[in-house]
C-alpha cells in the first residue's frame, strides 16, 4: 500500500533588505525642515549659490559653497565683473544683481536699474552640480515665505544655550567658524549633547543683537548642521564691482519684486534683521531651497516600522524595500496606496509624484511548499537546506535513487502575478504565473524573470521555452513527428516540475466553450477592458488586465480588438513595472512557434499551449491581426507554456 509522504519547508519570513538611501548629501540638502507657509516646508541648500568660470564667462558652473561660512567677498570674480555678462578674471562670483536672461542671472556690473527690469529667472532654473545636477529643482524663496520664516513659523528647541526665547528659537545672530552670519534652527530643533558653543547675552529672533552674542567654531559646527541648523554668512553687497560690507552686512534676494527697478532681499547687520526694498542692480547673495513631500509608510498589519522618506521636487526617489518589516506566512512584495487596496509600486521601485503619500505595505500569502512521495520514493531525495529558509530562496531537492541522481531547484516564494481573472460563469478564478515556463538544466523547471521574457533564437536541450505537446515521456522533445506525442498530460502533473515550482500549478481549457475563450471575450471586468495588443520593453504580445482593472491606472489604445498594431501600445519597463504589473496586468510575449529545431514568427505571432485538444492541440494564438483562443497546432509544434493556479475563495 502507498502512503502519501508530505515534505513542508516551513517559512519563516524575516526579510532582510537594503536599507534605502539618503541622499540628502548627492543633492546638496541640508537635514533641517523648515516651514515657510502654514502648509509648505523646505530644505536649505548646503551653501550659498556660487557661478564660477574659467573662460572668462563663456560658460558658468553653477554650485553651492562647501561650508555654510563660505563667501566670496572682496575677491575675484566678485570684483572682476564686466558689463557685457563676462568677466576680466577667472573666478568665481556669489553676489548677483536681479536675475533676468538678459543679464546672465545677474552676473552684470551695471548699476542702472532699467537693465535689471525683466522679470525674475530663478537661480534655481540652473543645473548645480553639487545640487543634484538637474535644472528647476531648487528655488529661491518668496518676501512672504521669508517672512514666514522669520517672524511666524512655530519652533520647538530644546537644549539650547541659554538666552530669551530658548525654547521656540528661530534665529539668532552668530558668528561661525569665525565668519560673521545669521543662524537659522529648524521647526524641530536639539541642541546636540557635546556641541560647545560661547553665548554672550544670547537672544533669538532679536534682531538688534549682535554677531558675538553666539560663537561657534567649525567642529562643533558640523554637529549642530548635523542636527538642522542652517548659516546665512554675511557676505556683504556689490555695487558695481565694488564690495561693501563684507564680513559685516548679509542681504539675500528673494523672488518678490515691489516695481521695475527694486526687489526685496532679507537684510541683516550686527543691529537689524529685516525685508528691505533692494535697487535691482545690487549684488546680493543667494540661498536656494527645495520643496519636499513626505513618503510616510504604513506596516499594514505586519511587524516593524519603516522611516519615512522626504520627496524633494522634481527629483525621483527610490521608495523602501521595506526592511524592519515582518509578517508571519506572508511575503512583503511592494507598496499599495490604500490598506486593502491592489500593488502599486515595487519595493525599491522608483517614485516620481510630488505629493504626500502614505504607502501600505502589500502583503502576500505563502503556502508550504510540499510534494508527495511514495513509500518507495521516500528515501530517494535529500533536501539542501534541510531547515528553514529564508523567503525569496531556492532549494535543492536532490533524487539519489539507484538508477540515477538527479538535481531539481524548489522556488519558495508563490510566483504568481496577483490579477484575477475570472475563467467561467460560475466566477472561478485564476492567477497566473509571474512568466512563461522554462526548461533552464535537467529536469529543472522555472517561471520567467519577466513576463516579456523569453528565449527567442536560444533554444536548445536543457534551456528551452517552446514545447512540443505534453506527455510524461517527451517534456522535451524536438522530435517532428506527430505519433511521438499523443498522450496527455499537463506540465502542472509533471512530479520534477512539482518539486521545483510546488504543486497546484495547471493550463488552461480551449476551445469555443473553454476557459481562455471566456477569459479573452465574456468575462466582467470593473473597466470594460479585458485586453489589448501592445509591446512592452520592446517584445510584443498581449496585454490582459485583471477583473478589477481600473483604467485611472494607464491610458491603453485599441482595448478588446484584435486588429491593432503591437504600436498600438508601446509601454516602458518603468510604466509596465509600476502601472500595470503592479495592478495585476498579465503580458503573453509573442514567443513564435518551433518545429524540431527551426523557430518561426519570434517577437511577431505567439502561440500558448491550453489543456485541451481535439484531433490536434489547442492554442491560444496572438498576433496583431487576430486573437483566436481556440487555434489547432500539431502537436510536434513547440509553442508556449503559460500555467496559472486557481484562486481560493
Amino acid at each position: 500500500m502507498k502512503a502519501k509522504i508530505l515534505f513542508i519547508i516551513a517559512l519563516l519570513l524575516t526579510l532582510v533588505q537594503g536599507v534605502w538611501a539618503d541622499d540628502k548629501a548627492d543633492y546638496g540638502v541640508l537635514n533641517g525642515e523648515f516651514s515657510v507657509s502654514a502648509v509648505k516646508k523646505v530644505h536649505f541648500s548646503r551653501g550659498n549659490l556660487r557661478a564660477t568660470t574659467s573662460d572668462l564667462g563663456n560658460t558658468w558652473t553653477w554650485g553651492f559653497a562647501e561650508h555654510q561660512w563660505d563667501y566670496v567677498g572682496n575677491a575675484v570674480a566678485n570684483t572682476r565683473i564686466n558689463g557685457n555678462k563676462s568677466v576680466s578674471s577667472n573666478g568665481t562670483v556669489d553676489l548677483f544683481g536681479w536675475s533676468t536672461s538678459s543679464t546672465s542671472y545677474g552676473i552684470y556690473n551695471s548699476e542702472d536699474n532699467s537693465k535689471y527690469s525683466a522679470s525674475l529667472l530663478d537661480w534655481g532654473t540652473n543645473a548645480i552640480i553639487n545640487g543634484g545636477s538637474k535644472a528647476n529643482i531648487w528655488y529661491t524663496m518668496s518676501n512672504s515665505e521669508w517672512t514666514y520664516l522669520m517672524s511666524t513659523r512655530s519652533t520647538t528647541t530644546t537644549n539650547m544655550p541659554t538666552g530669551t526665547n530658548s525654547g521656540t528659537a528661530r534665529y539668532t545672530k552668530a558668528t561661525v567658524a569665525s565668519e560673521a552670519g545669521l543662524i537659522l534652527f529648524p521647526d524641530n530643533y536639539a541642541h546636540p549633547a557635546g556641541a560647545s558653543v560661547s553665548v554672550s547675552s544670547a537672544a533669538y529672533n532679536t534682531a538688534n543683537k549682535g554677531y558675538d552674542s553666539f560663537t561657534v567654531d567649525a567642529e562643533n559646527w558640523t554637529k549642530m548642521e548635523e542636527a538642522g541648523a542652517v548659516f546665512l554668512p554675511a557676505g556683504g553687497y556689490r555695487h558695481g564691482t565694488e564690495i561693501i560690507n563684507a564680513g559685516s552686512y548679509g542681504a539675500y534676494w528673494s523672488s518678490t519684486s515691489t516695481s521695475s527697478d527694486k526687489g526685496t532681499s532679507r537684510d541683516f547687520s550686527s543691529s537689524k534683521e529685516e525685508a528691505y526694498n533692494t535697487n535691482r542692480s545690487t549684488g546680493c547673495s543667494v540661498r536656494l531651497v527645495i520643496n519636499f513631500t513626505t513618503i510616510t509608510y504604513n506596516a499594514n498589519g505586519g511587524e516593524g516600522t519603516v522611516e519615512s522618506q522626504p520627496k524633494y521636487t522634481g527629483l525621483d526617489r527610490t521608495l523602501s524595500d521595506g526592511t524592519g518589516l515582518t509578517r508571519s506566512d506572508y511575503i512583503l512584495d511592494g507598496w499599495a496606496t490604500a490598506a486593502d487596496g491592489a500593488k502599486v509600486y515595487n519595493l525599491g521601485a522608483t517614485y516620481t509624484e510630488d505629493a504626500d503619500v502614505t504607502l501600505y505595505a502589500h502583503w502576500t500569502p505563502v503556502n508550504d511548499v510540499t510534494w508527495d512521495a511514495t513509500d518507495e520514493e521516500k528515501n530517494n531525495w535529500t533536501i539542501d537546506p534541510a531547515g528553514p529558509v529564508a523567503a525569496g530562496a531556492a532549494v535543492t531537492a536532490t533524487y539519489i535513487g539507484s538508477k540515477h541522481v538527479k538535481s531539481v531547484k524548489m522556488y519558495i516564494t508563490p510566483a504568481i502575478i496577483n490579477g484575477k481573472f475570472t475563467v467561467n460563469d460560475s466566477g472561478d478564478k485564476v492567477y497566473f504565473s509571474k512568466g512563461n515556463l522554462q526548461l533552464v538544466g535537467e529536469r529543472t523547471w522555472k517561471f520567467a524573470d519577466n513576463q516579456w521574457e523569453t528565449f527567442g533564437e536560444n533554444q536548445s536541450d536543457n534551456h528551452r521555452d517552446l514545447f512540443g505537446w505534453c506527455t510524461v515521456a517527451t517534456p522535451n522533445k524536438t522530435s517532428d513527428k506527430y505519433e511521438d506525442y499523443t498522450s496527455d498530460t499537463d506540465w502542472g502533473d509533471d512530479p520534477y516540475l512539482q518539486a521545483c515550482i510546488g504543486t497546484g500549478w495547471h493550463l488552461i481549457t480551449g476551445g469555443d466553450n473553454g476557459k481562455w475563450n471566456y477569459l479573452l471575450n465574456s468575462r466582467t471586468t470593473t473597466s470594460g477592458i479585458r485586453y489589448a495588443v501592445g509591446s512592452v520593453n520592446g517584445k510584443n504580445g498581449l496585454i490582459l488586465l485583471p477583473d478589477d482593472w481600473n483604467a485611472e491606472y494607464y491610458a491603453l489604445n485599441n482595448t478588446n480588438k484584435d486588429d491593432g498594431p503591437y504600436a498600438e501600445n508601446n509601454i516602458s519597463l518603468s510604466d509596465w513595472t509600476e502601472k500595470l504589473e503592479a495592478h495585476g496586468a498579465v503580458f503573453l510575449s509573442a514567443g513564435g512557434y518551433r518545429e524540431g529545431t527551426v523557430l518561426y514568427v519570434v517577437n511577431d505571432i505567439g502561440h500558448y499551449w491550453c489543456s485541451t485538444r481535439q484531433a490536434n492541440g489547442d492554442v491560444m494564438r496572438i498576433d496583431d491581426e487576430l486573437i483566436i483562443p481556440n487555434f489547432f497546432m500539431d502537436l510536434h509544434y513547440g509553442c508556449s507554456v503559460r500555467l496559472v493556479r486557481d484562486v481560493a475563495e
